[in-house]
């Protein structure tokens, strides 16, 4: 655990966000939230609990986009669904509320699962693409 203190202490020294600090810290060491956000606040760098929570939405956001894109990418292997270009994830509607809270996908919008990229909206913008299954028609976008 020194080692990954003073490598933490590094990262702060050159001046990485003590958000991003946080959100390294949980990830490489599996320690709860608020041990890490104390370890944080000794090293001089304080996160208060707004941004705990939501740098904690924002890490299980990104790990269920891990594990959907893994979904694909096993149904792709098992010829369930034919590869695409990028990096795609399948997404079954009933996961989308636990995933994007307050997520109102429009009626004539509404499937039983999504094909859903990562797509760039300008700099630094984000937005989820959403893509009917297994049509791949592009049906809607949700800016992050």
């Amino acid at each position: 655990m020194t080692t990954i203190i003073d490598e933490l202490g590094a990262h702060l020294r050159v001046g990485v966000h003590r958000y991003w600090a946080l959100d390294w810290l949980h990830s490489t060491t599996g320690l709860d939230w608020p041990h890490c956000s104390e370890i944080l606040r000794n090293l001089g760098a304080p996160v208060d609990e707004g941004a705990i929570a939501m740098i904690k939405n924002a890490r299980t956001f990104w790990d269920r986009l891990e594990e959907f894109r893994r979904i694909h990418t096993n149904a792709i292997r098992l010829g369930e669904i034919d590869p695409a270009v990028g990096t795609w994830a399948y997404v079954e509607a009933s996961e989308l509320p636990g995933w994007l809270s307050g997520l109102d996908v429009p009626l004539m919008h509404r499937r039983k699962s999504y094909l859903v990229r990562v797509t760039p909206c300008g700099r630094p913008f984000l937005e989820l693409d959403f893509h009917g299954f297994p049509s791949f028609r592009a049906l809607f976008r949700v800016p992050l």
